[in-house]
């Protein structure tokens, strides 16, 4: 399944792979022309689709805790250091716990 969206003039898609059975299956969801330039790509269940997906820039977690959720983010390149960061800029405000 793939949403794709538009925010700020950047192109988000949003991949759920929960359902794939082979990485192979990414070529039928046109994956290749949406991960062109100036992209945001959304992942659940990246494993699915590995290795025909590219690296990632930035790693967030959700997990479940006693009271609510909270989330890591973890930077995992260069371009990856600065969206962790608005990222974590953006989390500091809420009752999610950002880490990088």
């Amino acid at each position: 399944m793939v949403e794709s969206y538009s925010f700020l003039n950047i192109k988000v898609h949003h991949f759920d792979l929960y359902r794939l059975c082979d990485a192979e299956e990414l070529e039928y969801l046109a994956i290749r022309d949406l991960l062109t330039a100036d992209f945001i790509a959304l992942v659940e269940w990246p494993q699915k689709g590995s290795p025909n997906l590219p690296s990632a820039d930035v790693l967030i977690a959700f997990e479940h805790q006693s009271i609510g959720r909270s989330v890591s983010v973890q930077a995992l390149s260069v371009p990856g250091q600065v969206l962790a960061k608005a990222l974590l800029t953006a989390l500091s405000g809420s009752n999610l716990i950002g880490q990088s």
